[in-house]
């Protein structure tokens, strides 16, 4: 259960920092009519991270609260249970990943703001010299790394979650595997 809350917090740690590093200041540059970025482009790159990180801001409080009262006979299936149609959320997260590394890519070869300011945003402690394409995959990679966590757990009542846990993200992730193979 540490474990689970621990890699939760670094989560949340780590979607917050894409929202103060890199889509708070962006989207001040479009406030002020000085945009490094156009809205449809910030669409693009961060697709549902808002809403990701205030599901997961929801999960972690969750998860924090059943391990204070934490009892030999506790169990943590019913709070991913509940969480299972909030996670849908994904979806649009995986199905527009591509888009947004080609986003990425493309507005850095046009733009040199866009370059300067992802080169600044780097240099940041809290990016840990990491750059936005990467942490945009941390995101992508959570949904089966609970499944991981859960599986090594061996709690009760966890397994038959598992499958729940990732209807979100498999229709996705079988689309873009069938469209790799074309």
């Amino acid at each position: 259960m540490q474990e689970l809350i621990w890699t939760e917090q670094t989560y949340v740690e780590t979607l917050r920092m894409i929202t103060d590093v890199y889509i708070k200041p962006l989207r001040a540059t479009i406030e002020i009519n000085k945009p490094i970025v156009s809205d449809l482009q910030m669409k693009m790159l961060f697709p549902e991270i808002a809403a990701i990180l205030n599901v997961n801001t929801a999960l972690l409080a969750d998860l924090e609260e059943r391990f204070g009262a934490w009892s030999r006979t506790s169990l943590i299936g019913d709070i991913f249970l509940r969480m299972t149609e909030s996670m849908r959320i994904y979806i649009g997260l995986v199905n527009n990943y591509n888009t947004a590394i080609e986003t990425i890519n493309k507005v850095q070869n046009e733009a040199a703001a866009f370059r300067s300011f992802l080169a600044e945003c780097s240099k940041r402690p809290e990016t840990r010299s990491i750059g936005l394409t990467e942490h945009l995959l941390t995101p992508i990679q959570r949904i089966p790394r609970y499944v991981m966590i859960l599986d090594s757990t061996h709690m009760e009542n966890i397994f038959s979650l598992n499958s729940s846990l990732l209807l979100p993200v498999r229709p996705a992730q079988e689309h873009r595997q069938r469209a790799r193979r074309l």
